[in-house]
């Protein structure tokens, strides 16, 4: 996958991901990042190979994690 295409899947969820409209795409980078399949319980995590999209605005920005292989959204994590 490409950061183009990476980018696209992430403008294409971007309301279900609720991003704000306001928020501009920032920037995105490849990286190994911490997967764990149900994040709100204890359990292993693996290793994934992800492209992270990260939006902006003046408030805070929001990193969308996008599985390299598969397209699937690993995380979204935001800031303020």
């Amino acid at each position: 996958m490409t950061q183009d295409q990476a980018v696209q899947i992430v403008q294409a969820k971007r309301r279900k991901l609720q991003i704000d409209p306001e928020m501009a795409f920032e920037s995105a980078r490849k990286a190994v990042v911490e997967y764990k399949k149900n994040p709100d319980t204890p359990g292993p995590t693996e290793d994934r190979i992800a492209w992270i999209v990260t939006f902006s605005w003046e408030w805070g920005y929001v990193n969308v994690h996008v599985d390299e292989r598969t397209g699937d959204i690993l995380a979204v994590r935001r800031s303020s």
